[in-house]
């Protein structure tokens, strides 16, 4: 289903993850404040959610909860999210489990980053307008759609640890 990068990328997420909740719960990870600056800088712990506005699309359902974005949108701000990890990590040592999670996230987040290109100048060229989500279905294949989900699963788990890690503190 996935390539054997990206497997490879999220089974490093996942170990980078565990071991950062870990260190984190035992208490022998202190967060210093330029890590707690770091985990605002991403982007990921305020009360908004992630605006899917890109590349624009006709309003579908407006009110529905369910609707969700176009497979263009999630991958879009996959790979946003990849250069914004990539900056609020850019201050801090490498090494500790905070720098490495951001960094494995982002090394994830930019796997999507060919397709999307690739399929943002077929989109561009195509002009879907109303049937976008035609062109989805007829440009997208299966496990792409997947490793995306899967992609937008991993930023929603690292988000929902830097809520907490800031809560906390």
């Amino acid at each position: 289903m996935h390539g054997a990068a990206w497997e490879d990328a999220h089974d490093l997420v996942v170990r980078c993850l565990r071991d950062a909740k870990a260190l984190y719960q035992d208490g022998e990870w202190s967060v210093t404040d330029a890590e707690r600056a770091a985990a605002r800088a991403t982007g990921l712990t305020g009360p908004e959610l992630p605006a899917f506005d890109y590349p624009a699309v006709p309003t579908r359902d407006v009110g529905d909860p369910l609707a969700r974005p176009a497979w263009l949108q999630q991958a879009a701000h996959a790979v946003q999210v990849a250069s914004a990890l990539r900056a609020a990590a850019a201050p801090l040592p490498q090494t500790g489990p905070l720098p490495m999670l951001l960094a494995a996230v982002a090394d994830l987040c930019d796997q999507l980053r060919p397709d999307t290109e690739r399929l943002e100048a077929q989109w561009a060229a195509d002009d879907p307008g109303a049937e976008w989500e035609a062109w989805d279905l007829s440009h997208v294949p299966n496990s792409l759609w997947s490793q995306t989900i899967a992609t937008i699963n991993v930023i929603s788990r690292l988000s929902r640890f830097l809520g907490s890690m800031l809560l906390a503190d």
